[in-house]
Protein backbone atom coordinates (compact mmCIF):
# COMPACT_ATOMS: atom_id res chain seq x y z
CA UNK A 1 0.00 0.00 0.00
CA UNK A 2 1.25 3.48 -0.89
CA UNK A 3 2.48 5.72 1.88
CA UNK A 4 0.01 8.57 2.42
CA UNK A 5 1.29 11.96 3.60
CA UNK A 6 -0.52 15.20 4.39
CA UNK A 7 1.45 18.39 3.72
CA UNK A 8 0.33 21.18 6.02
CA UNK A 9 0.80 24.47 4.15
CA UNK A 10 0.45 28.01 5.53
CA UNK A 11 -3.01 29.52 5.03
CA UNK A 12 -1.74 32.54 3.06
CA UNK A 13 -0.03 30.44 0.39
CA UNK A 14 -2.22 31.87 -2.37
CA UNK A 15 -1.36 35.49 -1.51
CA UNK A 16 2.30 35.27 -0.44
CA UNK A 17 4.67 33.26 -2.62
CA UNK A 18 8.12 32.24 -1.47
CA UNK A 19 10.86 29.62 -1.48
CA UNK A 20 9.02 27.52 1.10
CA UNK A 21 6.21 26.91 -1.41
CA UNK A 22 8.68 25.95 -4.11
CA UNK A 23 10.20 23.46 -1.67
CA UNK A 24 6.78 22.10 -0.69
CA UNK A 25 5.41 21.70 -4.21
CA UNK A 26 8.64 20.32 -5.69
CA UNK A 27 9.07 17.83 -2.84
CA UNK A 28 5.49 16.70 -3.33
CA UNK A 29 6.07 16.15 -7.05
CA UNK A 30 9.24 14.15 -6.35
CA UNK A 31 7.48 12.00 -3.74
CA UNK A 32 4.57 11.31 -6.09
CA UNK A 33 7.04 10.10 -8.73
CA UNK A 34 8.19 7.59 -6.09
CA UNK A 35 4.66 6.34 -5.44
CA UNK A 36 3.81 8.39 -2.33
CA UNK A 37 0.32 9.90 -2.08
CA UNK A 38 0.59 13.57 -1.06
CA UNK A 39 -2.32 15.89 -0.21
CA UNK A 40 -2.32 19.52 0.99
CA UNK A 41 -4.29 21.19 3.76
CA UNK A 42 -4.34 24.41 5.79
CA UNK A 43 -7.13 23.22 8.09
CA UNK A 44 -5.94 22.87 11.71
CA UNK A 45 -8.88 20.55 12.38
CA UNK A 46 -8.43 18.30 9.32
CA UNK A 47 -9.30 14.61 9.61
CA UNK A 48 -5.96 12.80 9.44
CA UNK A 49 -7.21 9.24 9.79
CA UNK A 50 -6.16 8.21 6.27
CA UNK A 51 -2.57 9.51 6.54
CA UNK A 52 0.60 7.79 7.73
CA UNK A 53 2.64 10.98 8.25
CA UNK A 54 1.88 14.67 8.69
CA UNK A 55 4.50 17.02 7.21
CA UNK A 56 4.54 20.67 8.30
CA UNK A 57 6.37 23.40 6.37
CA UNK A 58 7.60 26.91 7.23
CA UNK A 59 8.36 27.24 10.92
CA UNK A 60 8.33 31.11 11.05
CA UNK A 61 4.52 31.00 11.17
CA UNK A 62 4.81 29.48 14.62
CA UNK A 63 1.26 29.87 15.91
CA UNK A 64 -0.25 28.31 12.81
CA UNK A 65 2.30 25.48 12.81
CA UNK A 66 1.57 24.72 16.46
CA UNK A 67 -2.12 24.29 15.63
CA UNK A 68 -1.14 21.82 12.89
CA UNK A 69 1.17 19.98 15.32
CA UNK A 70 -1.51 19.75 17.99
CA UNK A 71 -4.06 18.39 15.53
CA UNK A 72 -1.64 15.68 14.39
CA UNK A 73 -0.75 14.63 17.92
CA UNK A 74 -4.42 14.60 18.98
CA UNK A 75 -4.94 12.05 16.22
CA UNK A 76 -1.74 10.15 17.07
CA UNK A 77 -0.01 10.90 13.79
CA UNK A 78 3.80 11.32 13.56
CA UNK A 79 4.96 14.77 12.50
CA UNK A 80 7.85 15.71 10.22
CA UNK A 81 8.79 19.40 10.15
CA UNK A 82 10.67 21.15 7.35
CA UNK A 83 12.23 23.81 9.54
CA UNK A 84 13.35 26.45 6.97
CA UNK A 85 15.02 28.41 9.76
CA UNK A 86 17.98 30.64 10.47
CA UNK A 87 18.56 32.91 13.46
CA UNK A 88 18.11 36.64 12.88
CA UNK A 89 20.62 38.01 15.39
CA UNK A 90 22.96 39.53 12.83
CA UNK A 91 20.09 40.67 10.62
CA UNK A 92 18.75 42.70 13.54
CA UNK A 93 22.11 44.37 14.06
CA UNK A 94 22.69 44.97 10.39
CA UNK A 95 19.43 46.85 9.95
CA UNK A 96 19.46 48.69 13.28
CA UNK A 97 19.37 52.44 12.77
CA UNK A 98 19.80 53.55 16.36
CA UNK A 99 22.85 55.63 17.24
CA UNK A 100 23.68 53.26 20.10
CA UNK A 101 23.83 50.24 17.81
CA UNK A 102 25.91 52.13 15.25
CA UNK A 103 28.31 53.10 18.02
CA UNK A 104 28.49 49.48 19.22
CA UNK A 105 29.40 48.33 15.72
CA UNK A 106 32.13 50.96 15.43
CA UNK A 107 33.64 50.36 18.85
CA UNK A 108 33.13 46.62 19.33
CA UNK A 109 32.99 45.33 15.77
CA UNK A 110 30.57 42.73 14.45
CA UNK A 111 31.25 39.95 16.96
CA UNK A 112 30.99 42.27 19.96
CA UNK A 113 27.79 43.93 18.83
CA UNK A 114 26.29 40.53 18.00
CA UNK A 115 27.02 39.39 21.54
CA UNK A 116 25.35 42.50 22.97
CA UNK A 117 22.29 41.94 20.81
CA UNK A 118 21.96 38.35 21.93
CA UNK A 119 22.15 39.40 25.57
CA UNK A 120 19.48 42.08 25.07
CA UNK A 121 17.33 39.60 23.17
CA UNK A 122 17.74 37.05 25.96
CA UNK A 123 16.66 39.56 28.63
CA UNK A 124 13.63 40.53 26.55
CA UNK A 125 12.50 36.92 26.50
CA UNK A 126 12.07 36.94 30.28
CA UNK A 127 9.50 39.72 29.85
CA UNK A 128 7.75 38.43 26.73
CA UNK A 129 8.57 34.75 26.43
CA UNK A 130 5.31 33.42 24.92
CA UNK A 131 6.51 33.74 21.34
CA UNK A 132 9.87 32.17 22.12
CA UNK A 133 8.09 29.35 23.92
CA UNK A 134 5.90 28.70 20.89
CA UNK A 135 8.94 28.66 18.66
CA UNK A 136 10.86 26.30 20.87
CA UNK A 137 7.89 24.00 21.36
CA UNK A 138 7.51 23.48 17.63
CA UNK A 139 11.11 22.29 17.27
CA UNK A 140 11.03 20.28 20.51
CA UNK A 141 7.76 18.42 19.84
CA UNK A 142 7.90 17.59 16.14
CA UNK A 143 8.82 13.92 15.85
CA UNK A 144 11.41 14.46 13.10
CA UNK A 145 13.10 17.67 11.95
CA UNK A 146 14.00 18.09 8.27
CA UNK A 147 16.39 21.04 8.02
CA UNK A 148 18.00 21.97 4.70
CA UNK A 149 21.49 21.43 6.14
CA UNK A 150 23.38 20.16 9.17
CA UNK A 151 24.30 23.78 9.87
CA UNK A 152 20.62 24.69 10.07
CA UNK A 153 20.11 22.01 12.72
CA UNK A 154 23.05 23.44 14.67
CA UNK A 155 21.49 26.90 14.39
CA UNK A 156 18.14 25.64 15.72
CA UNK A 157 19.87 24.10 18.71
CA UNK A 158 21.92 27.27 19.31
CA UNK A 159 18.80 29.45 19.41
CA UNK A 160 16.30 27.08 21.06
CA UNK A 161 18.44 24.57 23.01
CA UNK A 162 16.33 21.58 21.96
CA UNK A 163 19.12 19.04 22.37
CA UNK A 164 19.68 15.97 20.20
CA UNK A 165 16.40 15.93 18.32
CA UNK A 166 15.86 13.28 15.61
CA UNK A 167 16.62 14.91 12.27
CA UNK A 168 17.62 14.25 8.69
CA UNK A 169 19.11 16.95 6.46
CA UNK A 170 17.18 17.29 3.20
CA UNK A 171 19.10 19.50 0.77
CA UNK A 172 17.30 22.25 -1.06
CA UNK A 173 17.18 21.62 -4.79
CA UNK A 174 16.44 22.74 -8.32
CA UNK A 175 14.23 21.42 -11.12
CA UNK A 176 16.96 19.87 -13.25
CA UNK A 177 14.83 19.58 -16.39
CA UNK A 178 14.60 23.38 -16.62
CA UNK A 179 18.40 23.56 -17.02
CA UNK A 180 19.01 20.67 -19.41
CA UNK A 181 20.60 22.99 -21.98
CA UNK A 182 24.30 23.50 -21.36
CA UNK A 183 25.07 27.20 -20.74
CA UNK A 184 27.29 29.21 -23.05
CA UNK A 185 30.45 30.80 -21.68
CA UNK A 186 29.62 33.91 -23.73
CA UNK A 187 27.81 36.04 -21.16
CA UNK A 188 26.25 39.50 -21.13
CA UNK A 189 27.88 42.08 -18.88
CA UNK A 190 25.26 42.57 -16.19
CA UNK A 191 24.68 41.45 -12.61
CA UNK A 192 21.42 39.61 -11.95
CA UNK A 193 19.72 39.30 -8.56
CA UNK A 194 16.58 37.19 -8.21
CA UNK A 195 14.76 37.59 -4.89
CA UNK A 196 12.47 39.92 -3.02
CA UNK A 197 13.51 43.53 -2.55
CA UNK A 198 13.68 43.73 1.24
CA UNK A 199 15.88 44.24 4.27
CA UNK A 200 16.68 40.56 4.71
CA UNK A 201 18.03 40.34 1.18
CA UNK A 202 20.26 43.39 1.85
CA UNK A 203 19.13 44.75 -1.52
CA UNK A 204 20.25 48.33 -0.96
CA UNK A 205 23.82 47.22 -0.24
CA UNK A 206 23.90 45.34 -3.55
CA UNK A 207 22.47 48.31 -5.46
CA UNK A 208 25.10 50.66 -4.05
CA UNK A 209 27.96 48.20 -4.64
CA UNK A 210 27.00 47.72 -8.30
CA UNK A 211 26.76 51.50 -8.74
CA UNK A 212 30.19 51.95 -7.17
CA UNK A 213 31.69 49.48 -9.67
CA UNK A 214 29.79 50.81 -12.67
CA UNK A 215 28.04 47.46 -13.16
CA UNK A 216 24.53 47.23 -14.59
CA UNK A 217 22.11 45.49 -12.23
CA UNK A 218 18.89 43.63 -13.12
CA UNK A 219 16.56 42.72 -10.24
CA UNK A 220 13.69 40.23 -10.42
CA UNK A 221 11.33 39.59 -7.51
CA UNK A 222 8.50 40.92 -5.44
CA UNK A 223 8.44 44.04 -3.30
CA UNK A 224 6.10 45.31 -0.60
CA UNK A 225 5.57 48.95 -1.52
CA UNK A 226 5.19 51.69 1.07
CA UNK A 227 7.94 50.46 3.39
CA UNK A 228 10.74 53.05 3.66
CA UNK A 229 13.60 50.63 2.94
CA UNK A 230 11.88 49.14 -0.09
CA UNK A 231 10.97 52.56 -1.44
CA UNK A 232 14.59 53.69 -1.08
CA UNK A 233 15.69 50.66 -3.08
CA UNK A 234 13.19 51.42 -5.86
CA UNK A 235 14.29 55.07 -5.95
CA UNK A 236 17.97 54.10 -6.23
CA UNK A 237 17.19 51.60 -9.00
CA UNK A 238 15.55 54.38 -10.99
CA UNK A 239 18.28 56.93 -10.15
CA UNK A 240 21.10 54.63 -11.29
CA UNK A 241 19.34 53.41 -14.43
CA UNK A 242 19.13 49.81 -13.25
CA UNK A 243 16.34 47.44 -14.33
CA UNK A 244 13.62 46.08 -12.04
CA UNK A 245 11.47 43.46 -13.74
CA UNK A 246 9.09 42.70 -10.84
CA UNK A 247 7.82 39.17 -10.27
CA UNK A 248 7.97 36.57 -13.04
CA UNK A 249 6.94 32.93 -13.49
CA UNK A 250 9.94 30.60 -13.04
CA UNK A 251 10.11 29.65 -16.73
CA UNK A 252 10.49 33.32 -17.69
CA UNK A 253 13.38 33.82 -15.24
CA UNK A 254 15.45 30.93 -16.63
CA UNK A 255 16.61 32.84 -19.77
CA UNK A 256 18.06 35.57 -17.51
CA UNK A 257 20.15 32.92 -15.73
CA UNK A 258 21.55 31.84 -19.09
CA UNK A 259 22.49 35.42 -20.05
CA UNK A 260 23.87 37.13 -16.93
CA UNK A 261 27.58 37.09 -16.18
CA UNK A 262 27.06 37.22 -12.40
CA UNK A 263 24.23 36.44 -10.01
CA UNK A 264 24.52 38.11 -6.61
CA UNK A 265 22.71 37.75 -3.29
CA UNK A 266 24.19 39.62 -0.31
CA UNK A 267 21.44 38.61 2.13
CA UNK A 268 21.84 38.45 5.89
CA UNK A 269 21.34 34.68 5.64
CA UNK A 270 20.39 32.08 3.02
CA UNK A 271 19.48 28.43 3.50
CA UNK A 272 21.07 28.37 0.94
CA UNK A 273 18.90 30.18 -1.64
CA UNK A 274 17.04 28.56 -4.53
CA UNK A 275 17.74 31.46 -6.87
CA UNK A 276 21.49 31.10 -6.31
CA UNK A 277 21.33 27.40 -7.16
CA UNK A 278 19.25 28.02 -10.28
CA UNK A 279 21.54 30.84 -11.42
CA UNK A 280 24.55 28.53 -11.10
CA UNK A 281 22.78 25.95 -13.27
CA UNK A 282 22.23 28.67 -15.87
CA UNK A 283 25.98 29.31 -15.96
CA UNK A 284 26.22 32.47 -13.84
CA UNK A 285 29.29 33.13 -11.76
CA UNK A 286 27.97 33.39 -8.21
CA UNK A 287 28.39 36.02 -5.51
CA UNK A 288 26.81 34.77 -2.29
CA UNK A 289 26.46 35.86 1.30
CA UNK A 290 28.76 33.93 3.61
CA UNK A 291 25.94 33.56 6.16
CA UNK A 292 23.50 30.68 6.59
CA UNK A 293 24.25 27.29 5.05
CA UNK A 294 25.86 28.58 1.85
CA UNK A 295 29.33 27.12 2.44
CA UNK A 296 27.87 23.71 3.24
CA UNK A 297 26.32 23.65 -0.24
CA UNK A 298 28.78 25.54 -2.43
CA UNK A 299 32.20 24.99 -0.85
CA UNK A 300 34.86 27.08 -2.61
CA UNK A 301 32.95 27.32 -5.90
CA UNK A 302 31.44 30.80 -5.34
CA UNK A 303 32.64 34.29 -4.39
CA UNK A 304 31.53 35.01 -0.82
CA UNK A 305 30.77 38.39 0.73
CA UNK A 306 30.15 39.59 4.27
CA UNK A 307 26.73 41.31 4.42
CA UNK A 308 28.08 43.74 7.03
CA UNK A 309 30.73 45.03 4.66
CA UNK A 310 30.22 47.02 1.44
CA UNK A 311 33.93 46.59 0.74
CA UNK A 312 33.59 42.81 0.97
CA UNK A 313 30.68 42.83 -1.49
CA UNK A 314 32.53 45.13 -3.91
CA UNK A 315 35.57 42.84 -3.78
CA UNK A 316 33.43 39.74 -4.46
CA UNK A 317 31.61 41.39 -7.37
CA UNK A 318 34.88 42.59 -8.90
CA UNK A 319 36.35 39.07 -8.69
CA UNK A 320 33.22 37.46 -10.12
CA UNK A 321 33.08 39.81 -13.10
CA UNK A 322 36.74 39.05 -13.86
CA UNK A 323 36.38 35.27 -13.45
CA UNK A 324 36.45 32.83 -16.35
CA UNK A 325 32.79 31.90 -17.08
CA UNK A 326 33.90 28.32 -17.76
CA UNK A 327 34.78 27.95 -14.06
CA UNK A 328 31.12 28.52 -13.14
CA UNK A 329 30.23 25.22 -14.81
CA UNK A 330 31.92 23.31 -11.98
CA UNK A 331 29.19 24.46 -9.58
CA UNK A 332 26.51 23.72 -12.15
CA UNK A 333 27.76 20.13 -12.41
CA UNK A 334 27.72 19.70 -8.63
CA UNK A 335 24.17 21.04 -8.27
CA UNK A 336 22.78 19.06 -11.21
CA UNK A 337 24.29 15.92 -9.66
CA UNK A 338 23.61 16.38 -5.95
CA UNK A 339 20.78 18.89 -5.47
CA UNK A 340 17.74 17.77 -7.48
CA UNK A 341 14.17 17.51 -6.24
CA UNK A 342 14.17 13.78 -6.90
CA UNK A 343 17.13 13.46 -4.53
CA UNK A 344 15.37 15.70 -1.99
CA UNK A 345 12.28 13.49 -2.27
CA UNK A 346 14.41 10.37 -1.74
CA UNK A 347 15.93 11.91 1.40
CA UNK A 348 12.48 13.01 2.62
CA UNK A 349 11.07 9.52 2.08
CA UNK A 350 14.00 8.06 4.02
CA UNK A 351 13.06 10.48 6.82
CA UNK A 352 9.47 9.23 6.79
CA UNK A 353 10.66 5.63 7.03
CA UNK A 354 12.95 6.62 9.90
CA UNK A 355 9.97 8.27 11.57
CA UNK A 356 7.77 5.20 11.12
CA UNK A 357 10.46 2.93 12.52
Amino acid sequence: MSLRVLFYVRANHDEVKGGDLVQLESTAAGLRRQGVTVDYSSDPAADLSSYDVVHIFNSPRFGECISFLENAHRQHKPVALSTIFWGKDELAIGIANSSKMKLAKRVLGRSGSTLIWRQVKGLARFKASSNYSLERRLFAEADLLLPNSDGEMDEINRVYHVGRRPYRAVRNAIEATAFAKKPSTKREDFVLSVGRIELRKNTLQLIEACHELGLHLVLIGGVVKGEPYNEECLAKIKQYGFDYAGTMPPDQIVPYYYRARVHAIAAWYETPGLATMEAACGGCTIVSTNRGSTREYFGDLVHYCDPFSRASLVKALRAAIAADPAEALRLRDKIMRDYTWDQAATDTLAGYRQLLG
